[in-house]
């Protein structure tokens, strides 16, 4: 059976300025929008297996980190590489190291101090991830989600393949994932550590979400998302955009001027 990894999501800032993508779409026409949009879709299935990226017990890690340390907000960016680019052509695979790079970088951990691996806010490491890139590798911006429950969750993922789930996973998850079971809510458990995971699939009926966790394709089920997920975001890559998936479901020139007018920067590309 899987073994559980580590925590390391720290709480997010609500205060801070953000963009929200779903101010740009509509969830109700996205299906009529894209060509292709799934009621279950999957932008897991190409993956054949997803590292541990060093969150949790690995043998392969790099020296001193075999039992895995706080990066889950980076190992989410891995996965979503890996996923991203297995459906945009062909399948890339950033390093351990490369992950290693990008969490001292965002959270000034120390190789060797455990007190210094405390984790990330998931802003932060999407914000070095867009300008200064993870594995050589960068996303063109990102925004929250306000909303993200069954339609508008699943819209997201049709339009952008890949959303960054932050949960206060209880101590009850644990115990699912080492038994292999499904994460349900357990009444009473308390809450263990905060966690990132990345969704990439609903299974038909919409009930269960399929997230990429410690190095695994797990499943939650809807109850289980709305009680313990309190922050999504949604990475916006090069290759989604290039796609033109979404160029008649998302209001890109809105996108494009809100983003200039928070960053001061122009969006890599217009509506």
């Amino acid at each position: 059976m899987p073994q559980p990894g580590k925590y390391g999501r720290r709480p997010p800032d609500p205060a801070r300025p953000r963009l929200y993508l779903d101010d740009y779409f509509d969830a109700d026409r996205v299906a009529a929008a894209l060509p292709a949009f799934n009621p279950s879709v999957n932008y897991a299935a190409k993956v054949k297996s997803w590292p541990m990226y060093i969150n949790g017990p690995d043998p392969k890690a790099p020296a001193g980190l075999t039992e895995g340390i706080g990066d889950c907000t980076i190992a989410y960016a891995g996965h979503a590489i890996q996923a991203i680019s297995a459906y945009a052509g062909k399948e890339i695979r950033i390093t351990d190291r490369d992950v290693l790079k990008a969490y001292r970088a965002v959270s000034g951990y120390v190789p060797g101090d455990p007190s210094t691996d405390n984790g990330c806010v998931i802003q932060d490491v999407l914000s070095y991830w867009r300008k200064t890139g993870i594995g050589g590798h960068k996303i063109l911006g990102f925004g929250a989600l306000r909303d993200w429950h069954t339609k508008n969750l699943n819209a997201a993922l049709n339009l952008f393949w890949t959303v960054d789930l932050g949960v206060n996973l209880p101590e009850s998850a644990d115990q699912q994932f080492s038994d292999g079971k499904p994460w349900e809510p357990v009444k009473g458990s308390a809450i263990a550590g905060g966690h990132c995971i990345g969704l990439q699939a609903f299974r038909p009926g919409w009930d269960m979400l399929e997230p990429v966790t410690w190095g695994t394709l797990w499943s939650m089920n809807q109850a289980f998302n709305r009680e313990y997920t309190d922050e999504a975001w949604v990475p916006i890559f090069a290759e989604v955009i290039a796609a033109a998936r979404q160029s008649d479901a998302v209001d890109l020139a809105a996108l494009a001027a809100d983003f200039t007018a928070l960053t001061g920067e122009p969006f890599p590309v217009s509506g």
